[in-house]
């Protein structure tokens, strides 16, 4: 798993929303602690390259760019202008459950 700090960011923020928040139910010292966790464990890259192949979206730009300067093999999101991409200089976005087929399949072989 490869992080940066603009996705720590966002992933900060969007739990803080408040249709999201209704879901998950942490409080805010809860979220930090989620958010570090995902600092202590994934990869903590920081991007050197700017990119703007998402124009309707350009906040999800943020996710490609960690993905390059983490050399990602594989974007997992339910985010639909990711998901449009498909591929973005050979890195596949797939749904969480295509992904999960995906190691299936790696664990088999």
């Amino acid at each position: 798993m490869v992080v940066s700090e603009p996705l720590l960011a966002e992933y900060r923020k969007a739990l803080r929303y408040e249709r999201v928040a209704s879901r998950h139910g942490m409080a805010p010292s809860e979220i930090e602690k989620v958010i570090e966790g995902f600092r202590m464990f994934a990869l903590l890259v920081t991007p050197q390259e700017t990119v703007s192949a998402i124009q309707e979206d350009p906040e999800d730009n943020k996710v490609l760019e960690c993905a390059l300067a983490g050399a990602a093999e594989y974007i997992v999101s339910g985010d639909s202008h990711l998901l449009t991409l498909q591929v973005f200089r050979d890195i596949q976005i797939l749904l969480p459950s295509a992904f999960l087929a995906v190691l299936e399949e790696e664990r088999r072989e």
